[in-house]
């Protein structure tokens, strides 16, 4: 994966945009949105590998099953920003920090279940 190239290709792209939202800002909103679309369709290949790597890990693992809830919580994450960047840059402030909000509360309620299993632990070892 070249990530100057395409780090050089996003600034470019946030460059015209900018420029093309003094005259069209509806045109501006598009070609962030196509950006970043063609952003995620670049990298994504990628990210096959990085999967491979999570089930690897999940194999040795599979008996504490805290790798799942960790999972969830990354890729919750990982939307969750995507969606409050994309909101911001169409000057949305307001409803982008209610998808913050919504991914904050969303990886609470997914990592609950480790928080109860770490309290089993600790409990146990305090007996």
């Amino acid at each position: 994966m070249n990530i100057f190239g395409i780090c050089a290709a996003i600034i470019c792209a946030a460059i015209i945009a900018i420029i093309i939202k003094q005259y069209k800002p509806e045109m501006s909103v598009m070609i962030t949105l196509c950006v970043t679309a063609g952003a995620l369709l670049v990298i994504m290949p990628f990210v096959d590998e990085i999967f491979f790597f999570i089930k690897k890990i999940s194999a040795v693992v599979e008996e504490n099953g805290a790798v799942k809830p960790l999972i969830k919580a990354l890729g919750t994450a990982f939307v969750a920003e995507l969606s409050y960047d994309i909101c911001y840059d169409c000057g949305e402030a307001a409803m982008a920090k209610k998808i913050e909000l919504a991914g904050k509360i969303a990886i609470i309620i997914i990592s609950l279940p480790l928080a109860n299993e770490f309290l089993r632990i600790i409990s146990g070892l305090l007996k």
